[in-house]
C-alpha cells in the first residue's frame, strides 16, 4: 500500500440495525461467493514465471546476435579443454537467472501488486547473478565475452521490468475498476483502530485488500452479533474474539485474510493459538501496528526470545544522502535547462506579446530552515493579480492556511494553457540550480502561510521545497490542507533518491496526461 497512490477518505458512517446471531452473518446482498484467492494468485505468479522466462530468453538471443551474429556454433569458449558454444552458456545463464529470481523471493506472493519492492528484488537478484559470473570468470580465468554480458544484462533487466509492469497494470486495473483479484479481509480490533485500517484499504484498492467486516472485541463473554453496516457495505461485528467464533465469521463472510490491529483484547498466548488456527485454515494473517507515516525501509523486525520487536530507524535529513540528492538536482536541472531552453524562449515571447506585462512572476517563499528566497515562475495571471486577491474568496475558507480558488478569473488565456501542462513551473529549475529548491520536496510556502503553521507543519521546512512532490502526484489542488501537510511530513520523514525518481516519473506522466486541476 503506497502513499504515492492515494490518501485516506473521510470516515465511513455506520448504519446500525437489528442484531444478528453469528450463524446469520453472511456476505452483503448482491455479493456472490468469490473465487478463492489462491486461484488468482497462482495464475498471476505462473504468469510472472512465464514472462520472466520470455524476457530472459529474448535478452540472451539478442546478446548472441549483437555480439556474434548468426555464428551459433562457431563462437564459444574453452572449458576443461572442451569447446562450449556461447548459445549453450547463454541457456545455462538464463536458467540460473530465472531460478535466482524465484529463489530470492522476487516472485513471492507477498509482492503481488507491489511494483516498487518487486522491481528492487529483480534488480538486486540480477546484479547478484551477473556479479557472480564476473567473479567466477576472474578467479578461474575464463575468457568471458564482455560485450555479450554488457548486452544481455541491461536488455534482460529492462524486458523483465517492462513485462512485469504490464502484468501489474492489468492486475491493478482489475482491482480498481472491477474489484477483482481482491482478498476479502476481516479486520480484528477496537473500532477506532479498525476503522482507520478500513479507510486506508478502501482508499487503496490497488493493495488488493477488500474489507468485508470489522470484528470489535468485547471484554465479556457475550455472543458475536452483527450490529450494522458501513456506507461501503463493510459489516460491524461485536463479540468475544474466540478462535472458533472468528473462524465461523471468516467462513460465513468468505474471507481469506485477517488484519489484526494493536487493540484486539487477546492475550499473547491467544494470539499465538489464533495464528496457528488461521494457518491450518489457509487464511492469511496480517498485523497492522499503529505506525503511520513511516516507509517500509525504515521498519526492521528483530526477534527477542520469540517476541517480535519492530525497530523504526531515525529519519536521515543530513549526510551523504543529502549530498547525493543535491548532486542529482544540480545535474538534472542543468541538463533540463539546456534541453528546454528553446521552449523557455518561445513561452517568454508569447507571454510578453500577449499583454505586454512581465514574463516572470517573482514571489517570496520560505525554504529550508525558514530561509526566504525569490521563487520564479512564468506569469500566468494578469499583472495586478496580487492586488485583486483580496476581493476573491478561497475555496478553502478564510480559516484555511492555503488560498485556492477554482476558475480563478485572474488567470490569462496563455496562463491557463501553461498551467494545464505545468509549463509555468519550469523557471523554478533556476531555483534548483541556485540551491533554493530541489526537484522533489514539500510545496514551497508563503511567509504568511508559515506564520499560521501548527507545530507539526513546521517539520516541512527541514528539507528543501520542491518543484514537484507527493502533494502534486497525490491530488494537487484537490487536496485539503490537512492532507497536504500529511503528505509533506511523510516525504520529510522518508525521503530517498529512489522515491524522488519515482515522483518525477509520476509527475511527467501526469503532465503528459493533464487534467487541468491545479
Amino acid at each position: 500500500m503506497s502513499i504515492l497512490d492515494s490518501h485516506a477518505p473521510a470516515e465511513s458512517r455506520l448504519r446500525q440495525h437489528a442484531r444478528e446471531r453469528p450463524h446469520e452473518i453472511r456476505p452483503n446482498a448482491g455479493d456472490t461467493k468469490p473465487e478463492p484467492s489462491d486461484n488468482w494468485r497462482s495464475r498471476y505468479l505462473h504468469r510472472l514465471r512465464l514472462l520472466d522466462a520470455v524476457a530472459i530468453i529474448a535478452a540472451m538471443t539478442i546478446a548472441q546476435f549483437v555480439r556474434f551474429g548468426d555464428g551459433f556454433d562457431d563462437e564459444g569458449m574453452t572449458l576443461f579443454n572442451q569447446h562450449v558454444p556461447y548459445w549453450t552458456l547463454g541457456l545455462v545463464l538464463a536458467a540460473l537467472w530465472w531460478m535466482a529470481l524465484g529463489a530470492s523471493g522476487g516472485r513471492h506472493v507477498r509482492l503481488v501488486g507491489q511494483g516498487a519492492e518487486a522491481s528492487r528484488k529483480v534488480l538486486a537478484t540480477t546484479m547478484a547473478v551477473f556479479g557472480t559470473v564476473a567473479i567466477l570468470s576472474y578467479v578461474f580465468g575464463l575468457p568471458t565475452a564482455r560485450g555479450y554480458i554488457l548486452v544481455a544484462l541491461p536488455t534482460g533487466l529492462l524486458l523483465i521490468l517492462a513485462l512485469r509492469m504490464a502484468a501489474q497494470k492489468l492486475l491493478l486495473r482489475r482491482r480498481t475498476s472491477a474489484a477483482e483479484n481482491m482478498s476479502r479481509t476481516l479486520i480484528l480490533g477496537r473500532r477506532l483502530a479498525a476503522e482507520q485500517v478500513m479507510n486506508h484499504m478502501e482508499a487503496n484498492p490497488a493493495a488488493g485488500l477488500k474489507p468485508v467486516a470489522i470484528y470489535h472485541p468485547r471484554r465479556d463473554d457475550g455472543p458475536l452479533v452483527h450490529e450494522g453496516n458501513y456506507d461501503s457495505g463493510t459489516q460491524y461485528l461485536r463479540g468475544r474474539p474466540s478462535v472458533d467464533e472468528i473462524l465461523l465469521a471468516l467462513e460465513s463472510l468468505h474471507a481469506d485474510s485477517v488484519v489484526v490491529t494493536d487493540e484486539t483484547g487477546l492475550t499473547p498466548k491467544e494470539v499465538r493459538r489464533f495464528g496457528w488456527a488461521l494457518a491450518d485454515a489457509g487464511v492469511r494473517l496480517i498485523l497492522a501496528p499503529s505506525l503511520s507515516g513511516i516507509a517500509g525501509p525504515r521498519i526492521h523486525s528483530q526477534p527477542l526470545n520469540g517476541l517480535p520487536l519492530i525497530h523504526v530507524s531515525t529519519p536521515q535529513l543530513t549526510g551523504i544522502k543529502k549530498q547525493v540528492k543535491r548532486g542529482f538536482d544540480l545535474i538534472a536541472s542543468s541538463a533540463l535547462l539546456l534541453l528546454i531552453s528553446p521552449v523557455l524562449l518561445v513561452v517568454s515571447l508569447i507571454i510578453k506579446l500577449s499583454d505586454g506585462g512581465p514574463v516572470f512572476f517573482r514571489q517570496k517563499r520560505v525554504g529550508v530552515n525558514r530561509s526566504e528566497f525569490q521563487m520564479y515562475k512564468f506569469r500566468s495571471m494578469v499583472p495586478n493579480a496580487e492586488a485583486l486577491r483580496q476581493d476573491l474568496d478561497s475555496d478553502q475558507g478564510d480559516g484555511n492556511v492555503l488560498f485556492k480558488i477554482k476558475g480563478d478569473p485572474r488567470i490569462t488565456r496563455v496562463g491557463r494553457f501553461i498551467r494545464k501542462y505545468s509549463i509555468d513551473e519550469l523557471p523554478q529549475l533556476l531555483n534548483v540550480l541556485l540551491g533554493h529548491m530541489s526537484l522533489v520536496g514539500p510545496r514551497p510556502p508563503l511567509p504568511a502561510e508559515v506564520e499560521r503553521y501548527e507545530d507539526d507543519a513546521h517539520r516541512r521546512l527541514l528539507v528543501l521545497p520542491g518543484i514537484t512532490g507527493l502533494w502534486q502526484v497525490s491530488g494537487r489542488s484537490d487536496l485539503s490542507w490537512e492532507q497536504s501537510v500529511h503528505l509533506d511530513l511523510y516525504y520529510v520523514e522518508n525521503w530517498s533518491l529512489s522515491s524522488d525518481i519515482l515522483i518525477l516519473f509520476k509527475t511527467l506522466k501526469a503532465t503528459l496526461k493533464p487534467d487541468g486541476a491545479y
